[in-house]
């Protein structure tokens, strides 16, 4: 096949490249999924902020969840913040 590479020589997938600029479906969302190990109390939990979006400009978000690090050096804390227009990432 052909190679239709994005040409930017990085292995690094942009969060922003990986939402969809429209949400295919707009539902209310459900309460915040809770997973294994996610902690709705800790750093930054319950704080505005303002999250840069390539192609899209800014959206406000609030931080509902933190992971905390693990053992590992490839284990790094996460945050899973909530957008203002519902959309929800990691």
């Amino acid at each position: 096949g052909s190679g239709s590479g994005s040409g930017s020589g990085s292995g690094r997938i942009q969060l922003s490249e990986l939402v969809p600029p429209v949400p295919e479906v707009a539902e209310p969302a459900p309460a915040p999924r809770v997973e294994v190990g996610w902690l709705s109390e800790g750093p930054h939990v319950g704080e505005r902020v303002l999250r840069r979006l390539k192609g899209h400009g800014y959206v406000h978000a609030v931080v509902r969840l933190y992971l905390p690090a693990g053992d590992a050096e490839d284990e790094p804390a996460f945050w899973h913040i909530e957008h203002a227009d519902g959309d929800e990432e990691d």
